[in-house]
């Protein structure tokens, strides 16, 4: 199903966290795997945006915006626990809930952030009206999840 450039980051993810690419991963599965990593999530109001991570220190931090839906929580916090696995400390990421900025990075976390929530086992044969009406996401997210089954 996975075209080998996401294959690895699929198999990453599944051999880290408990029930990805399984089962549907809710925001307290979030908790309890940044309660492992020691990554501390702080939930405010945020205008524009849906959450960022950053490290302060040797500390590493996820933020959630308090606006964000269940569904959203999860693709946002995943996506956001992807960039601190992967990317260097020092850098500061935003996610501002928009799934069509390309850059590698960015890439990588939406994918993670989108199968937490809706993974292989459940969406194989799913449209995006379906998934849209299943998980309570926006056309978009719903789109770019199917898009991911069929362009490889």
């Amino acid at each position: 199903m996975w075209q080998n450039n996401h294959k690895h980051l699929v198999d990453f993810f599944t051999k880290r966290i408990d029930g990805f690419n399984v089962q549907s991963l809710t925001s307290d599965d979030l908790a309890l795997e940044c309660e492992r990593s020691g990554i501390t999530i702080l939930s405010d109001h945020f205008e524009k945006a849906h959450g960022g991570s950053l490290w302060v220190d040797e500390y590493p931090f996820i933020f959630l915006s308090d606006s964000l839906s269940e569904p959203e929580k999860v693709v946002t916090g995943f996506h956001e626990f992807c960039h601190l696995e992967f990317d260097p400390p020092g850098d500061i990421f935003l996610s501002t809930g928009n799934l069509w900025n390309w850059q590698k990075a960015e890439r990588q976390a939406n994918i993670v952030g989108v199968i937490a929530l809706m993974p292989d086992t459940e969406v194989i044969r799913m449209t995006v009206d379906r998934m849209m009406g299943y998980y309570g996401i926006s056309r978009e997210l719903a789109q770019f999840r199917f898009d991911l089954m069929w362009r490889h």
